[in-house]
């Protein structure tokens, strides 16, 4: 049965009454009225409360990397400043650039991104990079100590560090907060536009060569299958069989293309084999012509730069390294492949930055 126009607004005045009731009850006692229900899209995971609880242990690992990475690194710094002082009486500053051009001489070809890398950041100006780079580490020095004092605070006196009493959440919290009032954010904030600067202009001269070496590798492989691409192509149909026949257009190409990237990069490598052995044979013969001149072991003017006794020593040491670069063909003999590891890891990581993530 229908209800009346009447029976209807006595029923939502009746309604309206006793929500007040409600109301007025719950602001006597010092409440507040109960929030509506929730929609279910609203009734979520609180992220502001899980994720510091997922990134605090996170940030602690990495601090404890950073804190146990951190006396290793100093202890190498010093290690090699002492040993720079004790070498002071016999000027290593004239010997160390004697000593890289050997490396390029014999090595330059092997290590083609690592040399191309450092001519790159030397012709973006190694005092910038040298200054953002100790800006940084000074900085990291200065937070590691920060946070060393911090952890061994005990204000409770209870025998518990009060970093040790605190969650996950709060640990990290508590780090980042005293790392920002150790550091100067402008000054690190300079110093990692420096480096990342001189990075993107490492990574986009490098990608320029690369690039080089690539459009080289096509070019080749278009006149390979100009001229063998029919035999290829007529070959690969008589080894396949007949239900594949249709592809042996695309192995060709695909062969052909293999062997002009192949043949390019070997071009590029040999080049740059080439030049870092000219600019090896330059180093040599600069810096041990200066450091026998400066301590009376060779009189002044007997090989001079442009003399035709050093132009002699240089051209010999060009093609001494380049010939023994391409006889091995660019890779280390035992035990150098060992010994010079270090130096291969960080080739391979240029290779992967630059072709990969660049």
């Amino acid at each position: 049965m229908a209800l009346s126009r009447d029976a209807m607004r006595r029923r939502a005045l009746a309604s309206i009454q006793q929500a007040s009731r409600g109301f007025g009850d719950a602001l006597r006692r010092g409440g507040a009225p109960p929030p509506p229900p929730k929609a279910a899209a609203d009734r979520g995971v609180d992220l502001t409360a899980v994720l510091p609880e997922q990134l605090g242990p996170v940030l602690l690992t990495l601090g404890s990397i950073v804190a146990a990475v951190t006396p290793a690194v100093t202890t190498a710094v010093a290690v090699g400043r002492n040993a720079w002082v004790a070498a002071a009486p016999y000027h290593p500053e004239e010997l160390l650039p004697a000593a890289g051009g050997l490396a390029l001489i014999f090595f330059g070809g092997t290590y083609v991104t690592l040399v191309a890398a450092v001519e790159a950041a030397a012709r973006f100006g190694w005092p910038q990079i040298a200054a953002s780079g100790k800006a940084l580490w000074d900085a990291a020095a200065a937070a590691v100590a920060a946070v060393r004092r911090d952890a061994a605070l005990d204000a409770d006196r209870d025998g518990v560090a009060d970093v040790d009493e605190l969650t996950p959440a709060a640990r990290s919290a508590r780090v980042v907060a005293v790392v920002a009032r150790s550091v100067d954010p402008a000054e690190v904030a300079a110093a990692a536009e420096g480096l990342a600067t001189a990075g993107l202009a490492v990574v986009a001269t490098l990608r320029l060569r690369f690039a080089k070496a690539l459009t080289l590798g096509g070019c080749l492989a278009d006149m390979v299958e100009d001229l063998f691409g029919p035999f290829l192509t007529a070959a690969a149909a008589r080894v396949l069989p007949p239900v594949y026949h249709q592809w042996a257009p695309v192995v060709t190409r695909l062969a052909c293309r293999s062997v002009g990237v192949w043949a390019a990069w070997w071009l590029a490598r040999a080049v740059s084999a080439g030049y870092a052995a000219a600019r090896g044979g330059h180093l040599l013969v600069g810096g041990l012509t200066a450091y026998a001149v400066r301590h009376g072991y060779m009189e002044r003017g007997w090989m001079e730069r442009g003399s035709l006794l050093a132009v002699g020593v240089w051209g010999a040491l060009v093609v001494l390294g380049a010939g023994w670069q391409l006889i091995n063909g660019f890779k280390l003999p035992f035990p150098l492949n060992l010994l010079l590891l270090p130096v291969s890891v960080v080739e391979a990581l240029l290779v992967f930055v630059v072709g990969v993530l660049g």
